[in-house]
């Protein structure tokens, strides 16, 4: 793995299983069939996981999307009888009645359509839909991407020039280790650059649709939430962060809850879901650590599931302070808000730290810069060296 790795091809181990999932999908086989296609499935993708894209953070972003696949297809293959139960706002009959190759098409678009925008079974708490013209969306969308482009580079300057980013491999140190103040800046830089990322790809991809005509904006909510939303964890990743994987999650997790005889809307069954939604979206992850290298599998996984801890706390307090009388008010929400602050503080470098070792932060996702220009070719730990060399307890800045 760490030596001459070849390259990914996106269209052999990405576009081609995703073709032929919508094609076994829409074709609805046999028990026998089904299982067969999820385990070729998942021996594709182990095996696709020795490649290497070129960059480590394209990698892992990459390992993710296949394990997001991977537990999509079990979700649509295995689950749910996808053309007997879905069906879009536009279309009156079911799926089944459809010509071959129309279900093939509604199912490429049912693996696509994570969130099931203009389909009956969009998730809850999609951001809300857009009302523009195709020209106010496209404006509107131009402009976010400017904004998020603008963000990313903020953040890319800011990682350039702090060198705990930079830090070889066999010395690198927690984020945490600049104390506590340049910690949460480290953390937030970070994490802006993921969220900004995600932002401008899917906001790219709506432009070009809806600019095209292949759409109409209304399907295009943002891909995130409202951030004042986020006064509690368990709001943060309900309606604040992106919900790409909350479809095959749930249905996951209520599968499980079933499965042992937990009766609906109980606690038990809500948090058995709670704990086995997180456990998911952690192992989805994982083939992410895998492609960046065998050594940090797992690395990210354990993230997920403290959050389902946290937020069984959380459920507990909230129920206690409603017993007492307490009720929501600006107040608690301040309450809330540094609660949910501080747990991200806390927790978010066990899912971070182990990429920054990994190298993800040195790698630039934008290819120029607009608010400095003059980074472009400076040696790095020259820089470093004297402008952040009292925040970080390293003897050899190099």
């Amino acid at each position: 793995m760490d030596n001459a790795r070849p390259p990914f091809d996106v269209f052999t181990y990405h576009v081609i299983p995703v073709i032929i999932v919508a094609f076994f999908v829409a074709r609805r086989p046999s028990f026998v069939v089904r299982l067969g296609v999820l385990g070729s499935l998942a021996a594709v993708h182990l095996y696709s996981l020795r490649f290497d894209t070129g960059e480590t953070y394209r990698n892992y972003s990459t390992g993710t999307a296949l394990g997001t696949l991977w537990f999509s297809t079990f979700h649509l293959l295995l689950l749910i009888d996808t053309m007997a139960e879905y069906r879009h706002e536009t279309q009156k009959g079911s799926l089944v009645e459809l010509p071959m190759w129309q279900r093939v098409y509604s199912a490429l678009c049912i693996i696509t359509n994570v969130r099931g925008i203009g389909w009956n079974y969009q998730i809850e708490h999609s951001p809300p839909l857009p009302r523009h013209t195709r020209l106010q969306f496209i404006v509107s969308r131009a402009l976010r991407i400017a904004w998020y482009t603008l963000l990313t580079d903020i953040t890319q300057v800011f990682i350039s020039l702090n060198p705990i980013f930079w830090l070889p491999e066999d010395q690198a140190q927690s984020l945490r280790a600049q104390g506590l103040a340049l910690s949460v800046i480290n953390i937030v830089a970070f994490m802006a650059r993921s969220y900004s990322t995600l932002n401008m790809g899917y906001d790219l991809m709506a432009l070009v649709s809806v600019a095209l005509g292949l759409s109409e904006p209304k399907y295009w909510p943002v891909s995130h939430g409202k951030w004042r939303d986020a006064y509690t964890i368990r709001r943060f990743w309900g309606r604040t962060w992106h919900q790409w994987l909350r479809r095959f999650v749930s249905n996951i997790a209520k599968f499980v809850a079933r499965t042992l005889g937990l009766a609906k809307g109980t606690w038990l069954s809500s948090h058995v879901q709670l704990f086995v939604g997180f456990v998911v979206s952690g192992l989805a992850h994982v083939p992410g650590d895998i492609m960046v290298h065998p050594k940090y599998t797992g690395c990210s996984f354990w993230f997920f599931p403290s959050q389902a801890v946290a937020i069984t706390l959380e459920d507990f307090v909230v129920a206690r302070a409603k017993q007492l009388g307490i009720r929501d008010a600006s107040w608690t929400r301040l309450v809330g808000y540094a609660w949910t602050f501080a747990w991200f503080a806390y927790t978010t470098p066990w899912f971070i730290d182990w990429a920054v070792k990994s190298g993800q932060a040195r790698e630039k996702l934008l290819p120029f810069s607009i608010i400095n220009p003059s980074r472009e070719g400076v040696d790095h730990w020259s820089v470093c060296s004297t402008t952040w060399s009292t925040w970080l307890a390293v003897d050899d800045m190099g």
